[in-house]
């Protein structure tokens, strides 16, 4: 004979309105909106104004101080310390922001690049992508300062070149190429792809070809283009 199956008692049993209220949304799951939107807008501020950071520094350690002063005080009530907690949260959440881009910011523009801007020096610059005689300006990345002692090589900084409009160079430099130019170097506008502008001051010359899947890149277009340069 089979045993009688035990029924659940009150207090295991959870019924659908009592369910559906516990995963109802409240305003609660809505207190870290308030410090996630005042990161995002920390970002914006700093990306595109970098020198912001020394203010932005001092105003979260003076509003976080001031939070955690509140909240290890036992008078404030609860709601006051609600707030206090929130704010020092955000305060946090910015901190780590401001190091991230603070972080970001001194390899995309290191010290030794600074120091030239405004100046007129010569650099290795990598190019990503194809110079032909007509273009204005190209995207590469600086890999060395030449004459410069400290941090000159091993270098990762994103630039514009722009060549000299008297520039007798007819030949497509093709992406990969390092190049050597000599010429002015500018900080780019703040927020740009590019941290820098180098100015070239006479030829851009030709250090070395692309390598890699570049340089066989490179080397099929040029077959390509001998092939069919006979071609009607």
């Amino acid at each position: 004979m089979l045993g009688a199956v035990p029924m659940p008692t009150p207090t295991q049993t959870v019924s659908g309105a009592a369910l559906g209220g516990a995963l109802r949304p409240s305003l609660a799951d809505l207190r870290l909106a308030g410090p996630a939107a005042v990161m995002w807008i920390v970002v914006a501020v700093l990306v595109g104004e970098p020198d912001a950071l020394g203010p932005v520094a001092a105003t979260v350690a003076v509003v976080g101080l001031a939070s955690l002063v509140v909240l290890l005080r036992t008078g404030p009530s609860v709601p006051v310390r609600a707030v206090a907690a929130l704010v020092l949260t955000t305060a946090l959440l910015v901190a780590l922001t401001a190091a991230a881009v603070a972080a970001g910011q001194e390899h995309r523009l290191p010290s030794i690049v600074r120091q030239t801007a405004g100046h007129s020096l010569e650099a290795r610059v990598r190019l990503d992508r194809d110079l032909t005689p007509g273009d204005r300006s190209v995207v590469g990345t600086i890999e060395a300062v030449v004459g410069r002692a400290s941090r000159s090589d091993g270098l990762r900084v994103p630039v514009r070149l722009v060549p000299a409009l008297d520039e007798p160079r007819r030949a497509v430099l093709a992406a990969g190429t390092v190049v050597s130019v000599r010429g002015q170097l500018q900080r780019d506008d703040p927020g740009s792809t590019t941290s820098v502008v180098l100015f070239a001051r006479g030829v851009v010359a030709t250090r070395a070809g692309p390598t890699g899947l570049l340089g066989a890149s490179a080397d099929a277009r040029a077959a390509f283009v001998a092939v069919t340069a006979d071609l009607p």
